[in-house]
């Protein structure tokens, strides 16, 4: 998102904040009913392109969005889809991701209250792990044939042991297959978890599991470097060899053995070949 859309986002979260606090409990209800909506806002260019056209009065957009939406969705996700359509955009998507986002960030508001929301993310990063190494399960969900039902059953019937705001966002990320990648969609959720936490996700792949110890130096020295306190996921694949591989962000530190016997076969195989003897 450009700079404009960011100031709207964060307008809008704030004022979803405060009605998410005037309806404890409600937290994956509501973002269901948001899920639904910006489902709804994508399908129809017309509808999206009107909810962002700045050439519109905002007190006419947000009109409009009461029309369309009153009679399907409860009081305060109304609240929030009329501030949303009131503020300005500089494109149509990044109106349709904003409320998709409020959808999840009610989710992770629920995790927070509960006290489960570094599980959650844990969980998040476990699940985008899976994916990577089990390619036809990955394949399989993504496929555009299946419904997002019958996609969201199979995942439930392979991932049956998770909390019930990771399975929520699970079933979202599988909806969205169109538009994002599951990989996509579920490092966007660990973000916005690791955001609400007050810290940064920073994903750490190993050979072999850490000890409690090890893990806990490696999060005081990534605190340290990045200035800024760090959640740490570890997943573990023997291929590596050793080392390890942390990922901040779009930071990438690989120190894997992997890596390295990888970039001596490249060397190699772009090194000339010696002359023929001429004997």
């Amino acid at each position: 998102m450009r700079s404009t859309s960011k100031q709207s986002a964060a307008a809008v979260t704030a004022e979803w904040d405060a009605l998410l606090q005037e309806h404890p409990g409600q937290e994956i209800d509501l973002a269901r009913e948001l899920f639904a909506a910006a489902d709804a806002i994508n399908a129809s260019p017309s509808l999206r392109g009107t909810l962002a056209d700045t050439t519109r009065a905002g007190a006419a957009r947000e009109s409009l969005a009461s029309a369309i939406f009153a009679a399907h969705v409860s009081a305060p996700v109304l609240a929030v889809l009329r501030a949303v359509a009131g503020r300005t955009w500089t494109e149509d998507a990044d109106l349709v991701t904003t409320v998709d986002t409020l959808g999840a960030h009610a989710v992770l508001v629920r995790a927070r209250g509960a006290g489960v929301l570094s599980g959650v993310e844990d969980e998040l990063y476990q699940l985008m792990r899976t994916l990577k190494e089990t390619p036809d399960l990955r394949i399989t969900l993504s496929r555009e044939e299946y419904s997002a039902e019958e996609r969201a059953a199979l995942f439930d019937r392979v991932v049956p042991n998770i909390r019930e705001e990771t399975r929520v966002l699970a079933h979202r990320a599988l909806a969205r297959v169109r538009e994002a990648t599951l990989a996509a969609s579920l490092m966007e959720y660990a973000a916005q978890a690791a955001e609400l936490g007050e810290v940064s996700g920073v994903s750490v792949l190993v050979a072999q599991p850490l000890t409690a110890t090890q893990e806990e130096r490696l999060q005081r020295a990534l605190t340290a470097m990045y200035g800024t306190e760090v959640s740490i996921h570890v997943s573990v694949d023997p291929a590596v060899v050793g080392g390890m591989r942390i990922q901040h962000g779009s930071d990438v530190i690989d120190a894997t053995l992997q890596s390295r016997i990888k970039d001596v076969r490249d060397k190699v195989a772009v090194m000339p070949a010696a002359p023929a003897s001429n004997r």
